[in-house]
């Protein structure tokens, strides 16, 4: 069992009136969320030890050595001038990569997008959590976090 399933656990026995979302966004933010730090779109090698670094970190498989995702991210940053908007579009981008290479199985674990309100995620940025289907309910249900639109 891991952590988080302990923690869901807890929360669910306890009844929602005994959840901490301080607590939970705090453990969810540094055990499970992406991409765990900052580049500026155009910043190719920037944006690569980010998210090698914290790719590795969750344990996921290293998509960076795809030639077709780099050039995607690459024209992600030249074709927004907004800087915001192209960081989060890289984002997306990384995450629907990483969520293709977890395959169809039921339990594996895939980037979900949430919105902003996860204590301990920096303000103005997407909060992407590495979940299982069943992980992610659970959260949903208990009011941690909430999907985003």
């Amino acid at each position: 069992m891991s952590d988080l399933d302990r923690m869901l656990s807890a929360a669910e026995a306890a009844g929602q009136r005994a959840i901490s979302r301080e607590k939970f966004g705090r453990f969810l933010a540094e055990d499970r969320g992406f991409p765990g730090g900052f580049w500026h779109p155009e910043d190719e090698e920037g944006l690569l030890d980010v998210v090698g670094s914290r790719l590795e970190g969750l344990g996921l498989p290293d998509v960076r050595s795809d030639d077709a995702l780099r050039a995607e991210l690459r024209e992600l940053a030249e074709s927004d001038p907004d800087e915001e908007q192209a960081r989060r579009r890289q984002i997306a981008r990384v995450a629907a990569r990483v969520n293709e290479a977890a395959g169809a199985a039921a339990d594996a674990r895939r980037l979900y997008a949430f919105a902003e309100d996860i204590p301990g995620w920096e303000a103005d940025e997407p909060v992407w959590l590495l979940l299982t289907a069943d992980e992610r309910a659970r959260l949903v249900a208990l009011g941690i976090i909430v999907p985003l639109e």
